[in-house]
């Protein structure tokens, strides 16, 4: 078996089989078309493939990524988009690419562990557990101050406006993921179309203060995959003031974002003191967000902390 990164097949060729194969193995129809040729253009993401006798077999779309963890700074690896070719299916070769990528990505990359998202049954025979609760705050629509506010469509030139916005956000966490200038890059470019990080808006308020960033999906126009607001519990107001007007939310009754429950979370605070915001925590022990750890030294306890950012999971 070889492994092969980036591998010299033709791009159009991969870019069909993950599409056709993709679609009917991991649900993923609504949004998968687009994200493709982002993520094959990519420069922070690779492919990884799985050859046997030179003919492809597997493969996998991988992404290295550097978290802090309170004090430690682990090296990781997301991976997505496991897929077997159809003919080779239930022959164990999917297996032997995870495999082979866990024992590639601690013994030649160093990396502490590798996660991704995932079902119950395979990924647990492979040696990953659920990792991480969830949580997310539900807002009355109703309910949401009316503030001045908008939004322009986030490019290449607010790279530096949206990374520093992230750092400081991220700050406030037990662990968070480090994003470098190849990846915001990456985000704003190539994969500012996929389901990484898709059309990202940055919000200003009346006065033309940023006041922080969010993405929609592209499975559904109306659900908020990442926001991120400028320090601040106005700039959260104002935020989800301006999500209020947008015309993907006309006629919901309810907003929910995905944010971790802290004291010092400016999401927290706004949900909790103006406007009593249901929260709920919830973890899918053997679904969803799923981990392998390879250096058991480096081993966390479940509840530890979130993968907060939605894009940090291919």
């Amino acid at each position: 078996m070889v492994i092969e990164f980036r591998p010299s097949i033709n791009p159009t060729y991969l870019e069909q089989e993950i599409i056709s194969l993709s679609m009917g193995s991991h649900n993923n129809s609504n949004y998968l078309y687009p994200s493709v040729q982002g993520l094959l253009n990519s420069k922070s993401i690779d492919v990884a493939a799985l050859y046997e006798n030179n003919e492809l077999r597997s493969f996998a779309m991988i992404m290295e990524r550097t978290w802090k963890v309170k004090q430690a700074e682990l090296t990781a690896f997301s991976i997505g988009l496991v897929t077997t070719l159809l003919e080779y299916r239930s022959m164990g070769f999917a297996s032997r690419l995870i495999n082979e990528l866990s024992e590639y990505c601690r013994d030649c990359r160093g990396a502490s562990f590798i996660y991704l998202q995932g079902i119950n049954g395979f990924y647990t025979q492979l040696g990953f557990s659920g990792f991480a609760h969830k949580s997310k705050y539900i807002f009355e629509l109703g309910a949401l101050r009316e503030r001045k506010a908008k939004a322009k469509k986030a490019g290449m030139e607010d790279l530096s406006t949206v990374s520093n916005i992230y750092k400081q956000y991220a700050r406030l966490l037990e662990a968070h993921s480090e994003r470098d200038i190849l990846l915001w890059r990456d985000l704003l470019g190539s994969l500012n179309k996929t389901f990484l990080f898709y059309e990202p808006l940055l919000v200003y308020d009346q006065d033309d203060k940023v006041c922080g960033y969010f993405c929609t999906s592209p499975e559904s126009g109306h659900t908020i995959r990442e926001f991120v607001p400028a320090l601040g519990e106005d700039c959260v107001d104002v935020m989800l003031s301006y999500i209020k007007t947008m015309n993907e939310f006309s006629g919901e009754n309810y907003l929910e974002i995905f944010s971790y429950y802290s004291f010092n979370n400016p999401v927290f605070n706004t949900a909790s003191r103006s406007y009593g915001a249901d929260f709920c925590a919830y973890i899918r022990p053997n679904s969803s967000n799923m981990i392998k750890w390879l250096r058991p030294e480096f081993k966390q306890d479940p509840n530890a902390f979130d993968f907060l950012f939605q894009a940090d999971n291919l």
